[in-house]
C-alpha cells in the first residue's frame, strides 16, 4: 500500500538550465620564473633611485653672498681758519720836539780783492760789495796793480740788500806780483735822524691793521662708497633662485 502511494505521487521536476544562461568564469594563474622576478625588482629600484636623484637635483639649494657697491654723495661740514683784518689801537713812545738830522755813510760789506786770469793776455782784479741799507746807492772804486801803469775804475748802483761785483782789467805781461790795491772814489750817503739823550718822551695812541683768524664752518661734497651684502638661495646645480629648503 505504501508502494502504491509512492507510485501515484506526482513528482516535481526542476526546470533545466541552458548553457547559454549560465556564467562560466575561468581563472588561469601562471607562475613567474625567478629571473623575471629579479629583473622587475631591479627596474623598480632603478626607477625609485632616478626619481629621488631628480628630486634632489631640482630641490637642492645653496646660499651665495651678493655684495653690491654703490657711490653716493653726502655733504660734509668742516672747520676752516679764515683770515680777517681788524684795526686796533696801541700805545707808542715818541720823543718831544724835532730830531737832529744829518748825512752819514751807507752801511755795506765788501770782500777782499782777488786777481785772476781773464784771457787774451789780461788779468782781472775783482771784489763783491753788498748794500746793507733800505735804499739804493752808488759806489765807485779805483784799483791798480804794482808794476802796471795806470788805475782802473768801476762804478755800480747797488739796490737795497743787493750785491754787485767790481772788476778792474790789467795787462798780464807786467803784473808782478799778482796783487791789486783798491780804494774808494766816491761812497753814497744817507740821511739819519736822532734825538739827544735828554729828550723827553710821551706815549701816543696809534692805530694799525692786524690780521687775525677765526674758525668758519664750511661744507663740501664727499663721495662715499657704500657696500651692501645680501644672501640669496639658489639651486645647487643650475643656479636659479628658489626658496630655502635647507638641503
Amino acid at each position: 500500500m505504501i508502494f502504491m502511494m509512492a507510485k501515484n505521487k506526482k513528482m516535481k521536476k526542476k526546470p533545466a538550465q541552458s548553457v547559454s544562461d549560465s556564467k562560466i568564469e575561468v581563472k588561469i594563474e601562471g607562475k613567474k620564473s625567478p629571473k623575471q622576478k629579479g629583473f622587475s625588482a631591479a627596474a623598480t629600484a632603478v626607477t625609485v633611485l632616478i626619481i629621488i636623484a631628480v628630486f634632489y637635483v631640482l630641490t637642492s639649494t645653496t646660499e651665495i653672498k651678493i655684495v653690491e657697491m654703490e657711490n653716493y654723495t653726502i655733504i660734509e661740514t668742516y672747520a676752516e681758519e679764515v683770515p680777517y683784518t681788524i684795526t686796533e689801537e696801541y700805545q707808542e713812545r715818541v720823543p718831544y720836539g724835532l730830531p737832529y738830522c744829518g748825512k752819514t755813510g751807507m752801511n755795506f760789506t765788501a770782500t777782499e780783492p782777488k786777481v785772476s786770469f781773464a784771457g787774451s793776455g789780461t788779468v782781472v782784479c775783482s771784489f763783491n760789495l753788498t748794500n746793507l741799507e733800505i735804499k739804493g746807492g752808488t759806489w765807485e772804486y779805483q784799483a791798480y796793480i804794482p808794476g802796471n801803469v795806470g788805475n782802473r775804475y768801476d762804478k755800480h748802483n747797488v739796490g737795497p740788500n743787493e750785491t754787485a761785483t767790481f772788476n778792474f782789467y790789467f795787462d798780464s805781461s807786467v803784473t808782478s806780483p799778482f796783487s791789486c790795491v783798491v780804494s774808494p772814489v766816491s761812497l753814497p750817503s744817507i740821511e739819519r735822524c736822532y734825538w739827544p739823550e735828554e729828550t723827553f718822551y710821551k706815549y701816543v695812541t696809534k692805530t694799525r691793521n692786524v690780521t687775525k683768524y677765526k674758525n668758519v664752518t664750511m661744507e663740501k661734497p664727499v663721495t662715499v662708497l657704500s657696500e651692501t651684502a645680501s644672501v640669496k638661495t639658489v639651486n645647487r646645480f643650475f643656479g636659479y633662485e628658489m626658496p630655502s629648503l635647507g638641503w
